[in-house]
């Protein structure tokens, strides 16, 4: 109708964009530092209606771990890495982005750690392996296996200690534990321990017809030990190494054979006894008279003849 006029008015929306980057967080504090990469193929997904059995949309992470979602509709979106096997995510998931026209969020960013390996070994001062013996690293402990070497995966950066299970008649022959930082995807180790399986070495004392000669002073690399009754002293070695026994040696007595010993010890070796023999010097005495009866036998008022050989 003449005269008539009328409103058209036209709404548009503006598709909007969300985007990030994926990265390695090496020092694992949830934050991007500088330094740290970015991690490619990663998929990053968008869910708008919280069905996460159908996600509406995913983003792969380019070379430089940036992965971007665009042409998004208003609504409330939720946003998700896809995990892999082997990395722990280190930065809170994000709170849910309500998007509006002509939106474009950014920075919104995931870190990962990658689990650390640590290697412990154990052997013996021959370096042979032992199997079985505990290691402990991070709150875990495991045990040795035939190669005398274990594995542990950390899921967390920081500072860790490694340390060995002690056990009784086994002297340390190294450190018996490690400290080492641990930074993402890193190998540390191996850390090994060693060890020396204590034993023992008897010295012993006997005269020449085999009997035991007690309180006999016996020597082991210069440390002083005296037989007991049954002629013996013992002697725990903690050390490899150039052992040398020895014995005193009394005016009265004659060696009738070794006087000194000599002998390398390793782990868990056998060695000894080790036996001195002596002959104890014997005495003859009598007397010369004047057999004045002539009868051979020294009778009261015989006397004694000096100076006579």
């Amino acid at each position: 109708m003449p005269g008539k006029s009328e409103t058209v008015d036209f709404g548009n929306f503006q598709l909007a964009k969300i985007s990030g980057i994926k990265f390695e967080d090496l020092n694992g504090n949830g934050t991007k530092d500088q330094g740290e990469p970015g991690l490619s193929n990663w998929w990053i997904e968008l869910d708008s209606n919280n069905n996460w059995s159908n996600v509406e949309y995913l983003s792969e992470t380019d070379a430089d771990g940036r992965y971007i979602f665009s042409d998004l509709e208003a609504g409330t979106y939720r946003i998700r890495e896809q995990q892999k096997p082997g990395w722990t995510q280190t930065t809170a998931n994000p709170t849910d982005i309500v998007i509006q026209s002509g939106s474009d969020v950014k920075d919104v960013d995931f870190g990962n750690f990658q689990d650390v390996t640590v290697i412990g070994c154990k052997f013996d001062t021959e370096n042979d392996p032992i199997k079985g013996w505990e290691i402990s690293v991070g709150g875990q402990t495991k045990t040795t296996g035939e190669d005398g070497c274990v594995g542990f995966s950390l899921t967390q950066a920081g500072n860790y200690d490694i340390t060995e299970e002690t056990r009784s008649g086994w002297t340390p022959a190294s450190a018996t534990g490690y400290n080492f930082d641990a930074f993402s995807g890193g190998e540390y180790g191996p850390f090994n321990f060693v060890n020396f399986e204590n034993t023992t070495v008897q010295l012993c004392k006997v005269d020449a017809e085999g009997d035991p000669v007690e309180g006999w002073k016996v020597y082991l690399n210069d440390k002083e030990k005296t037989t007991d009754a049954r002629g013996c002293a013992s002697y725990e070695i903690t050390q490899p190494g150039e052992y040398i026994a020895t014995e005193e040696s009394r005016p009265d007595w004659t060696a009738l054979g070794e006087t000194s010993y000599k002998f390398f010890a390793e782990s868990d070796g056998s060695y000894g006894p080790y036996v001195f023999t002596n002959f104890q010097h014997a005495k003859i005495t009598g007397y010369k008279f004047n057999d004045l009866d002539g009868d051979g036998v020294w009778d009261d008022g015989e006397p004694p003849i000096e100076n006579w050989l």
